[in-house]
């Protein structure tokens, strides 16, 4: 019998038994049993019901690069088991020999999917990942090439032959087609077979957040009563267009350049994101 590689649920071939009694019967009815030859459990052998014939089937894909042929030992009895007296067959078992035969496989992502993580603003040309597969079918002479099947933004470029992949545009934090921080993108590796066959393989790459923005002020301007004790004094608020963890909290403080502000005026943190600027003592109204 003859059986391809690769597949499962199928049936291989059929068994022919002989019984002289009744069809239809138990005592008629065959049974099958594979006792040596498949020790990872590829096939099975069933009874067709009309027929008697044990159908071999294969219950889990075969590899042919692993093992090309297999020899079972099959062994068949009734369903009810033989009188004392009744002669013994001298054809219950039997030796089948299975031909593995090679099929052209898809290719396989060593890591799928693939993850990584690059800054944001990273220029064109910075890599990314080696995105490389490998092909299952090693007693044939065949060559892998690559590309892309979904890249969005158009940000990376794929070495055709390699699978290297590099930037080829700047990387924004605010592309629509990142999710929670990540950016997907699906590589096609490809074998030259005829006809060919295709793996795909996603690459997943985590924009990391930089601190690339200086937190701003708010407001640039305000006024505060010339007299401490009346007022509350100028409330102060700081925003930063970096994502976490390069925005808040804020740490304020009077410039250090300028030392003699510390006589006049105080500043006191009141959150992660505001602090209150008050006078220290009555000073000269004016700016």
């Amino acid at each position: 019998m003859e059986v391809t590689e690769a597949v499962s649920g199928v049936d291989v071939g059929r068994l022919e038994v002989e019984d002289r009694d009744l069809p239809g019967s138990p005592n008629w009815a065959a049974r099958f049993t594979i006792l040596e030859g498949d020790p990872s459990g590829h096939f099975t052998i069933r009874t067709d019901p009309k027929t008697n014939e044990g159908v071999l089937s294969v219950v889990k894909p075969l590899d042919y690069e692993r093992r090309d042929q297999y020899d079972l030992t099959v062994a068949v009895q009734n369903e009810t088991p033989l009188q004392a007296a009744a002669p013994r067959a001298q054809r219950g078992q039997a030796r089948i020999h299975v031909q593995v035969q090679d099929v052209n496989e898809a290719p396989v992502f060593q890591e799928n999917p693939l993850r990584t993580s690059l800054p944001e603003g990273a220029l064109p040309g910075t890599p990314v990942a080696t995105f490389s597969a490998q092909d299952p079918d090693t007693q044939q002479l065949q060559r892998l090439s690559y590309s892309k099947d979904y890249d969005p933004e158009d940000w990376l470029e794929v070495d055709g032959a390699t699978g290297w992949v590099q930037t080829q545009r700047v990387l924004s934090p605010a592309s629509p087609f990142l999710k929670d921080g990540w950016y997907r993108a699906i590589i096609l590796a490809r074998d030259d077979a005829s006809p060919p066959c295709t793996a795909t393989g996603t690459l997943s790459i985590e924009i990391l957040e930089v601190n690339d923005h200086a937190p701003e002020l708010s407001p640039p301007s305000g006024s505060v009563c010339s007299k401490p004790e009346q007022g509350s004094g100028l409330l102060l608020g700081a925003t930063d267009e970096d994502l976490p963890p390069h925005g808040a909290p804020f740490h304020f403080q009077l410039s250090p350049r300028v030392p003699e502000l510390t006589r006049n005026w105080s500043l006191i943190q009141i959150n992660v994101s505001h602090a209150r600027l008050r006078l220290r003592h009555q000073v000269p109204e004016g700016l």
